[in-house]
């Protein structure tokens, strides 16, 4: 068992956190699709598509949490210390805002803060993890 357990960590725990960024990406953006779509029939220029998704990624926040998950996608890609460091940053990045959040939060909502104190251990748990290797 331990020999499987070595094994497990040294070769799929890395591609088990690149699969979960990837997901949440493609998440994300269906999610930002879903939502721009309730948003485009109200939009003046209907020949202009380009200029209405463009409108959209200016003016609205629909798409930027994806592309805030573009840098560790590109980091998955990248198989050098570049891309770990692209992967790594996005998790620091999370750990910064969910640090914010629990401050912002701790006054108005204690079972909040709960929630996302626990989300950031699992943040913590998957830097650990990543620096393993």
């Amino acid at each position: 068992m331990n020999r499987f357990l070595n094994h497990f960590k040294n070769n799929y725990l890395l591609i088990v956190i690149q699969l979960l960024i990837l997901g949440i990406f493609v998440y994300r953006v269906l999610q930002g699709n879903s939502d721009a779509a309730l948003f485009l029939p109200e939009l003046t220029e209907k020949d202009n598509l380009m200029g209405n998704y463009w409108f959209l990624l200016t003016k609205t926040s629909f798409y930027r949490p994806a592309l805030f998950l573009v840098v560790p996608v590109v980091g998955i890609f990248i198989r050098h210390k570049i891309g770990w460091i692209l992967q790594q940053a996005y998790f620091y990045f999370l750990l910064t805002n969910g640090t914010f959040s629990i401050r912002e939060n701790i006054a108005t909502n204690p079972s909040q803060s709960w929630t996302i104190l626990f989300v950031l251990i699992i943040i913590v748990l998957f830097i650990f993890v990543m620096n393993l290797k």
